[in-house]
């Protein structure tokens, strides 16, 4: 990661973790799959490590280098086979627009609403792809006297991926999400009423149902430590003295 003109980039996800749970899912399931088809229905134990799970993930990757004989290139924003694509700033403070071009007809789209007249249009993808950091120059300039909003649906219309980079009041205000039923209200006895991301997966037979509100501290002290653990009430007063367990923060 990073831009041709920097040194690399340390993503901001720890790939190995989402990686990893996404084999324990299917290991799950592998699993329940053989204890459903096993007479005795015998469960199995299971084991994996990040490092070979990252290792099948970028196996395509490490084929490439060793194809290609070097590192492959850092394009920061770009794309390798599309031009122009990239994250281009608007009006405002901190306002940006991603958008990616993908076709001959979607460049002379982009070229049409914001007004690249000349030979711009006719341009084709090598062509483009050559000159990328002039049409960047152009774009910039361009998007960097619009609102963000505002021209993503203008360009979305014009059939162009593009979309506004939001900021957590926007994404929280976001027509599309809120049509998608994404954010619920939850009230929580000590935070008041306040709306809250939701499942994203969505079941036509069993939708998600929000219940509860996030525990409060020591709200199931009772319930875990007596009912499930079968601890007297004189055990449990003993932990509240060491203050190993509490239902108030210190202090």
């Amino acid at each position: 990661m990073g831009y041709p003109d920097t040194g690399p980039y340390k993503s901001g996800v720890a790939w190995a973790d989402p990686v990893a749970a996404i084999h324990a899912a299917a290991a799950v399931l592998i699993a329940l799959h053989d204890r459903a088809a096993d007479p005795e229905h015998r469960g199995q134990a299971i084991e994996l490590a990040q490092l070979e799970g990252m290792i099948c993930y970028i196996g395509e990757e490490l084929l490439d280098a060793q194809v290609r004989g070097t590192d492959p290139p850092r394009l920061g924003n770009r794309h390798a086979y599309y031009a122009p694509q990239g994250a281009y700033r608007c009006r405002g403070d901190d306002r940006w627009l991603a958008l990616s071009v993908t076709s001959d007809g979607e460049w002379a789209a982009l070229c049409r609403v914001a007004g690249l007249g000349g030979t711009w249009a006719t341009l084709r993808l090598d062509e483009r792809m050559a000159r990328h950091d002039e049409i960047d120059a152009l774009v910039s300039a361009w998007t960097a006297t619009q609102d963000h909003l505002e021209l993503m649906h203008r360009l979305q219309a014009e059939g162009i991926a593009a979309f506004a980079v939001l900021d957590a009041k926007e994404m929280l205000e976001d027509p599309h999400l809120r049509a998608r039923g994404f954010y619920v209200d939850i009230t929580h006895p000590d935070a008041a009423t306040y709306p809250f991301p939701g499942l994203p997966i969505h079941l036509s037979e069993t939708p998600a149902t929000y219940r509860l509100p996030a525990p409060g501290l020591g709200e199931h002290n009772d319930e875990v430590f007596k009912g499930l653990l079968g601890m007297s009430d004189a055990e449990l007063d003993a932990l509240q003295a060491l203050g190993i367990i509490a239902e108030e923060p210190p202090g």
